[in-house]
C-alpha cells in the first residue's frame, strides 16, 4: 500500500477487496494493530510456570494481568485457553477481564490454575481477544501467556474393605444343638444328684 504507511480498518477493507474477498479480509484484519480502532495489549508476566502438580489435583490459582499498552480504550471479548491436546490441563478459576473496558494503561487480571490428568510435562498459552471501542477490529490472542507444569503420578487409591462373607445360618444350628443338648445333661445330672 502507499501513502503514509498507517493501515486502517477501510484500507484494510479495500486492499482486501483487490486480493480477492472474505478470505483475504480476515487476513489483513487478522494482522492489523494500527489506527483508532485498534487494541495494544500484553500480559503480566507472560510465562507463567505451575511446578509439579499430582494428577487429578487443582493447584493454587496464579495471577495474571492483562495491560492496556496502547493509546485508546480497549474492549476485552473473552480470555480462553487455547485448543490442543493440553488445554483441559489448565483453567480460568477467576476471570475479570472478560466484557472490561479497560482504559489507556490500566489493567484487568485473571487468575490461572492448573489440573493435570496426567503424568508427564505439559505446556499451553492463555489468550485474550481484544479490540477497540468500536469493536470493528478484533485481534484475537492479542495478548498470551504461556503456562506450563508438570503432572505428578496421583494420590494413592485406598484399597478397598471387602467384608467377609457370611457364615450361613445353617452351620449355626447344629453348634446350638450340641449345646442345647450338652446343657440338658449337666441339669439332669444335677438333678439326679440332688435326689
Amino acid at each position: 500500500m502507499r501513502g503514509t504507511g498507517v493501515l486502517t480498518v477501510g484500507n484494510a477493507m479495500r486492499c482486501a477487496a483487490r486480493a480477492g474477498g472474505v478470505v483475504a479480509v480476515a487476513a489483513v484484519l487478522a494482522g492489523a494493530t494500527a489506527g483508532s480502532a485498534g487494541a495494544e495489549a500484553r500480559t503480566v508476566p507472560q510465562n507463567v510456570a505451575f511446578g509439579p502438580q499430582r494428577a487429578g489435583t487443582q493447584s493454587e490459582p496464579q495471577v495474571v494481568e492483562l495491560v492496556n499498552i496502547g493509546q485508546h480504550p480497549m474492549y476485552v471479548h473473552r480470555g480462553v485457553v487455547n485448543s490442543g491436546p493440553d488445554n483441559a490441563d489448565f483453567l480460568a478459576v477467576k476471570d475479570g477481564c472478560t466484557d472490561a473496558t479497560v482504559a489507556p494503561g490500566e489493567r484487568c487480571a485473571v487468575e490461572l490454575a492448573f489440573k493435570p490428568h496426567a503424568e508427564g510435562a505439559t505446556s499451553q498459552t492463555y489468550g485474550f481477544d481484544v479490540s477497540g471501542l468500536d469493536y470493528r477490529l478484533l485481534a484475537e490472542r492479542a495478548a498470551v501467556v504461556t503456562l506450563t507444569g508438570t503432572g505428578l503420578p496421583g494420590p494413592p487409591q485406598p484399597r478397598p474393605t471387602v467384608p467377609p462373607d457370611p457364615v450361613p445360618i445353617g452351620l449355626y444350628l447344629p453348634v446350638a444343638g450340641f449345646l442345647a443338648l450338652g446343657l440338658g445333661c449337666m441339669l439332669l445330672t444335677f438333678a439326679r444328684r440332688g435326689r
